[in-house]
């Protein structure tokens, strides 16, 4: 099983600053709208993705369609 212990952003959506994570402890995201919330989420779920489901949704992302 895979842990994620700290989510250190420098440019990733945007994103820059440091997350730690404490074991066993529930993490709460909370700022106002149009804050990248969103943008930590998707950033720390593509960090649990396998290399082929990555490359597809970041070719979505950029623009490039879907890719079938």
């Amino acid at each position: 099983m895979m842990k994620l212990f700290l989510a250190d952003f420098d440019g990733v959506f945007g994103l820059k600053g440091k997350i730690n994570f404490t074991p066993k402890a529930p993490v709460i995201l909370y700022a106002p709208n149009i804050s990248g919330k969103t943008n930590v989420i998707t950033a720390i779920r593509m960090c649990f993705l396998d290399t082929v489901k990555l490359l597809v949704l970041l070719a979505v992302f950029l623009g490039f369609g879907a890719v079938l």
